[in-house]
């Protein structure tokens, strides 16, 4: 799976900005085609990353407090812990988090 991250300022609702996370095989933060941060360029599990959210809020100014919606899409090398990583490192840096899945069997 990978994930789309859509970061919403709970201070300025107008203000809100999408990024994927994406396994290309590690993970990688990404704006469309742009690939802005690889975060371990020698592993791909998001838990062997530190710091991989709040790298990210500071290179695109994102301050909290951020509503934060994660959707989980089917392809791509990210697993269920990778997710469950990704919300903790996402709250660790005071956002309110949200996770949907799209494209997942029940």
């Amino acid at each position: 799976m990978h994930f789309r991250v859509n970061f919403m300022s709970m201070t300025s609702p107008d203000y809100n900005r999408g990024y994927d996370l994406s396994f290309i095989p590690c993970p990688c933060w990404c704006r469309g085609e742009d690939i802005l941060i690889n975060l371990n360029p020698k592993s791909p599990n998001y838990a062997d990353v530190s710091g991989g959210c709040a790298s990210l809020m500071e290179l695109e100014k994102l301050a909290p407090p951020m509503r934060v919606t994660v959707v989980a899409l089917q392809g791509g090398h990210g697993q269920e812990a990778d997710l469950s990583s990704l919300v903790m490192d996402l709250e660790s840096c005071g956002c309110e988090v949200e996770v949907l899945r799209s494209g997942f069997k029940d």
